[in-house]
């Protein structure tokens, strides 16, 4: 998806904290080239390992308008992002936060990188209500490739508030098309 995005949204930025090939936004980079000193003509930021830091430049970024900011990293880690990630949401900005290694289960690691309560706040913060009255943010966890495509598709229309894709990295097979049908036509 963010390959396609590369080359489709021409305003797009993607940062990443030191984990581009494990969160799978080089898919972004192969499509661009990182920021360098003096040379701003690429369109991704290696944040290094500094989430609250890339989380505040991609504020930045959305704040002073123009470009469409999404950063990655590992879910466990959304701790580290927290209080630009709370500005984010009170400041109505429509900053895409890419998370990956969803599951409690995941151990490649170790038990440092497994997120246990980390779906809970942001869950949470979904249902807080903005200054304007509505979900402080959008947050989505897709299934399979389809419902990733569809969950990317929602991210880049929301432009009221910021969305949360909250993405497995473990070998997931894509639902039947028989069951996803049935799923979407007993929720309408």
């Amino acid at each position: 998806m963010l390959g396609a995005l590369a080359e489709q949204v021409p305003n797009m930025i993607v940062s990443s904290a030191d984990l581009a090939n494990s969160n799978k936004t080089d898919g972004f980079l192969k499509k661009t080239k990182a920021f360098a000193p003096g040379d701003f003509s690429g369109a991704f930021l290696q944040a290094g390992v500094s989430e609250l830091a890339m989380t505040a430049i991609i504020n930045g970024m959305a704040l002073h308008g123009g470009v469409i900011g999404a950063c990655a990293t590992f879910f466990v880690f959304s701790d580290y992002m927290k209080p630009a990630l709370r500005l984010s949401a009170l400041m109505e900005m429509p900053v895409k936060f890419i998370w990956t290694h969803d599951a409690f289960r995941v151990g490649e690691d170790g038990p440092t990188h497994k997120p246990v309560e980390q779906e809970a706040q942001i869950r949470l913060m979904e249902e807080l209500k903005n200054h304007s009255g509505r979900n402080s943010m959008l947050v989505l966890r897709p299934a399979d490739a389809a419902e990733t495509s569809v969950a990317w598709k929602m991210a880049m229309e929301n432009t009221l508030t910021p969305t949360a894709l909250l993405l497995s990295r473990q070998d997931i097979a894509d639902l039947p098309a028989e069951i996803a049908l049935s799923v979407m036509e007993e929720g309408q």
